[in-house]
This record gives C-alpha cells, structure tokens and sequence, in this order.
C-alpha cells in the first residue's frame, strides 16, 4: 500500500515521473515543442526529402509509372516550414496551425503522393489547436480538416489519374482521411475538458482553502473578543467590589475595626477569585484551549454569591423571580446561564461604579414558557450618560450568542435599567413574547 502511494499520485493515480515530465513540458513549452520539432524533423521530414529526391525509381499509381511531383523545391519548403511551425504548436496554436495546414496543402495537392510522411503533421497541428487553442479554435480546426480531407480528394484524383466523380472524392475522404481528422481533433478535445476539470478542481481546493483561512481568522478574532469581554467583566467587577470596600474600610478603620477587618476579607476573596479568573484566562491565550474543570462558567446557582459581594461592597440588593421552572423543566442552557450572569453581573457594577452614595438595586427574574427576562434596575443618579461602554456592549454581544438581547438606558422613574431577554427554545427568534423593547 505505501509503496503504491509513493509510487503513484495520491489523488490522480498518475505514475510520479509521468506527472513530472507533464509538469515540465507546461514549464517549458517552447523548449519541449522545440526538441519534438526536431524529432519529427529527422524522422519525417528526412523521409519526405527522401522520397522526393529519389533516383532510385519512379512511383507507381494504379499499375502505371507515375511522373516525378512537380515543384519538389516549393514542396521542401513546404516541408521545412511545417516542421518549424510546429515550435509554437502549444504557445500560439492558432498561427502554428495555419502555417502548417497551409504546408500539408501544398504538399497534397503538389505531389500525386497524397501520403507524404510529413503531411502527418497536420494531424499533430489539429491536436495542438483543439487542446491548447482559444474557446472557438477547435470547431475551426474541425471545419478546417474535414474541408481540406474534400478538397484534397477533389484535386487529387484527377492529378492521380483516378476514375473522377463525387462518389469517389467523398468516399475517398471520409474513409482515408476524415477518421485521421476526427480522431486528432477528438484527442485535443479530450485534452482540453481533462485540463479545465483539472482547473475547476484546482480553483475549488483554493476557494476552500481560503474559506478555511477565513474562517479559522473569524474564529481566533471571536475568541480574542470573548476573551476581552470576560476580562473586562472580571477586572471591572473586581476593581470596584475592591475599591468600594477599601474606600468603606478606611473610614471605619478607627470606629469599627470588625467592620474594617470584613472589608479586607470582602476584598481579599474578591482578588483571589479574580486571580483564579485571570488566570483561566491567560491560560487559554498560552495554549488556545480551554479546560472547563479548572476553569467553569459562572451559572445561575453562583448568583447568590454575587449578590453577597454586591452587598458587602455597600449596594443593598433586592433579588425576586417569578415562576421559576421546577424539576424536570426546561431552564436555560448552559451558555445562556453564563450570559445571563454576566448581564446581572455588569449591570450591578455599572450600579456600584455609577450610581453614587445610597443607591439600591434591585434584580427581578420573569420566567414564561418561552423565554426569562432580566431587570436589573437601580434609583441611584448615575450611568445616565448615554454612554453604552465597553461592558454594555460586551453584554449585548454575549447575548446575541445564544438568541438573547438586552436594552439599557435610564428608568422611567429615575435611576438606570437594564433588561435582557434570553430564550428557553433553540431557536427562539429574539423579541418575540419578551416585553423588551427593541434597541
């Protein structure tokens, strides 16, 4: 088996030297052409010669002595032109067909030999025209042969001697030398199809080459943003749950000590975790994959912490859902959770950062058969700039995974909203039975 593969192609079942000496002749046409043009030279056109300047004896047609071919000279011409038109055979098929048809003619018609050996050449020409020509070459060449095979006929009977009559002249044509005519042609033909399958196969290995590039870019361009969005969701939430608690601790250092010892546990279990996060993190920079075990999405089930370290930070956090799914239902899955997190989690540090001194919030689950909505609102005077940021927009692309969406914006009754909509169906199309309006 290995030594069929080294032997021969792995995808064309080609013989590998055969497939080199195809690769050098496409290389260097006009030097390949050129030695075949000198082969045939020394072997046909030496022969033609030959033939024409013969003492030895006199030809004979139907039993009788024929006379010597007139115009040998023009005829040797002919023969040396043929032959060195054959050079550009496959670089300008076109002119080289010409010059050769036109040499096969006047060596048919000149001579009562209709079958001088360089006349063959004609039948290569046909090949080179019909394999390597121009998309309306070939019928051309067709036309062509078939044409000179009748015309052939015509003029040569009589100079033969033979019985003259169109039955004759097309019968002789299309038993001698029409089948030689279709049969180059059919073999440039076959040439020319094998060549363009070839290319169409070529052109769609290098399409899907380059769909594969691109997609492998789209990928390593959405890993490195959902990279940043959960940096920036653990160096957000973390910095202001830290600085919240330092600022608080420092205050009530000398009045309540207990109090200050609570806010460095708050931020000491708070860095601890964002190290651990960061970590997992670079760690998926370092190897390009993630390991799940060491390094978990944040679900539902982790909200209640959240909600502590909010709390500990200073945001008093009031949390409600309404119909919760029960055992055996169909909740959310696992990616929707982790965005979902996310979405309650940007949006309470966008409320501790933002919404100043005194502000309360409040976090509120709507299930329905269809989808849970998520409103995270606060009464504090921040976070209505208009300005998304970075972390409202992260959130809304982590969404847009997994068919949700979210709006944020300032509360009808004062503070800062946000809403997300997630869905409970693969598939669900996102705004449909959600309340949400739209962005």
């Amino acid at each position: 088996m290995l030594g069929a593969v080294g032997r021969f192609g792995r995808d064309t079942g080609v013989p590998v030297w055969l497939e080199r000496i195809g690769r050098m002749t496409r290389a260097h046409p006009l030097l390949v052409d050129s030695g075949f043009a000198v082969l045939l030279a020394a072997t046909l056109g030496a022969w033609t010669v030959l033939l024409l300047f013969d003492s030895t004896g006199e030809p004979v047609v139907g039993g009788a002595p024929a006379t010597r071919p007139p115009w040998r000279e023009l005829v040797v011409v002919s023969v040396v032109a043929g032959h060195g038109a054959l050079v550009w055979r496959r670089v300008r098929p076109v002119p080289s067909f010409a010059v050769v048809g036109v040499a096969t003619g006047v060596q048919m018609l000149a001579s009562i030999w209709w079958f001088l050996p360089s006349t063959s050449l004609f039948l290569v020409a046909l090949y080179s025209l019909s394999g390597y020509g121009a998309r309306s070459a070939p019928a051309v060449g067709l036309v062509t042969g078939v044409a000179g095979a009748v015309v052939v006929s015509v003029c040569g009977f009589p100079l033969a001697g033979l019985p003259v009559g169109p039955a004759g002249w097309f019968g002789h044509a299309a038993v001698r030398l029409v089948p030689f005519v279709v049969a180059a042609w059919s073999l440039g033909m076959f040439r020319r199809v094998r060549v363009a399958y070839v290319a169409a196969l070529e052109e769609r290995a290098m399409r899907a080459e380059a769909e594969r590039e691109e997609r492998a870019r789209r990928a390593v361009a959405d890993e490195r943003a959902r990279i940043a969005r959960e940096m920036h969701d653990v160096v957000a939430h973390a910095l202001s749950v830290v600085i919240s608690q330092a600022d608080g601790g420092r205050y009530v250092a000398k009045a309540d000590q207990a109090r200050a010892v609570e806010s460095l546990t708050t931020i000491a279990r708070t860095g601890r975790q964002a190290l651990a996060d960061i970590r997992g993190l670079l760690r998926v920079l370092r190897t390009g994959t993630r390991d799940d075990e060491q390094f978990p999405h944040p679900q539902l089930a982790d909200l209640p912490e959240l909600l502590d370290r909010i709390r500990a930070a200073g945001v008093p956090v009031v949390f409600e859902e309404r119909d919760p799914p029960g055992d055996g239902e169909i909740g959310l899955s696992p990616g929707a959770e982790f965005a979902a997190f996310r979405a309650v989690q940007e949006a309470l540090t966008n409320t501790l950062k933002h919404a100043g001194p005194s502000a309360r919030a409040q976090v509120s689950f709507a299930w329905s058969p269809d989808c849970l909505v998520i409103a995270v609102r606060d009464d504090g005077a921040g976070g209505g700039t208009g300005d998304p940021g970075h972390g409202l927009v992260g959130m809304r692309e982590r969404l847009s995974v997994v068919g949700g969406r979210a709006t944020a914006g300032p509360g009808s009754d004062g503070g800062f909203l946000v809403e997300a909509w997630l869905p409970r169906r693969v598939g669900e199309v996102a705004g449909e039975h959600s309340g949400v309006p739209g962005r």
